[in-house]
């Protein structure tokens, strides 16, 4: 299928090579890090793309069924889908999560840390969610997760302490790319990999929502409100 070729054409990174009838996220794993791949942490792995397989209407979402109301193929959908998920604010979000926990990791006070993209970006990265007035589920489901599988006593202590920052301030709750992002610097993944496991297991939800939207064609026609000034002909 589509989700087993795009993962196949990732360069690998492990030496290990999974067998031909192996999962998804034994085939995934050996493409973005070279730890074993443990059974402990390919069940992680593949927890987190079942996690990350849909998640209501966000934008990526949104736009795949924008491209599949007007017909497009599936490949041209899951495109749709790719373009909106390419910005850091998305799929790529888990990226500035890992810059985080490796500055405490190597050294800077978790406070230090955090005040420095409050000042920045005016928020800490990995916390809080549109959708969530309260924990984000996948976040709780994925952090658990990680502990099982024996993560560096160091990743693990910097998300711990991040969190207590935040919560001590009344701050948001931790949402899926604090969690992603942890697992990801835990497990060693390249740069990227967090962005890559994000797209790679929606595409699943792109496909589905595609294919729920095609029966509706052209659904999506939103008329524009001219708010500027006047034209000198009017």
């Amino acid at each position: 299928g589509l989700i087993a070729v795009l993962v196949d054409s990732q360069p690998r990174v492990g030496t290990r090579a999974p067998r031909a009838d192996a999962s998804i996220a034994a085939r995934l794993w050996p493409r973005l890090t070279a730890l074993a791949p443990t059974p402990a942490r390919v069940a992680a792995l593949d927890r987190v793309l079942v996690l990350l397989a849909d998640h209501d209407m966000a934008a990526s979402t949104f736009a795949a069924r924008i491209a599949a109301s007007t017909w497009a193929d599936p490949y041209l959908v899951v495109s749709a889908g790719l373009a909106a998920a390419g910005g850091p604010l998305h799929a790529g979000a888990s990226e500035a999560v890992r810059s985080l926990l490796r500055d405490i990791v190597a050294g800077t006070p978790a406070a230090v840390a955090v005040g420095e993209r409050l000042r920045e970006h005016g928020a800490v990265p990995g916390f809080g969610h549109p959708v969530y007035e309260g924990p984000d589920p996948r976040a709780v489901v994925l952090l658990a997760a990680l502990r099982r599988a024996r993560p560096p006593r160091a990743v693990v202590d910097a998300v711990d302490a991040v969190a207590t920052i935040v919560a001590a301030d009344g701050g948001p709750h931790p949402n899926i790319d604090l969690a992603l992002g942890a697992f990801a610097e835990a497990t060693e993944m390249v740069p990227g990999a967090g962005e890559a496991v994000f797209v790679l297991a929606r595409c699943a939800g792109w496909i589905a929502h595609g294919l729920e939207e095609y029966p509706h064609r052209l659904r999506y026609r939103i008329r524009a409100a001219y708010t500027g000034p006047a034209p000198d002909w009017a």
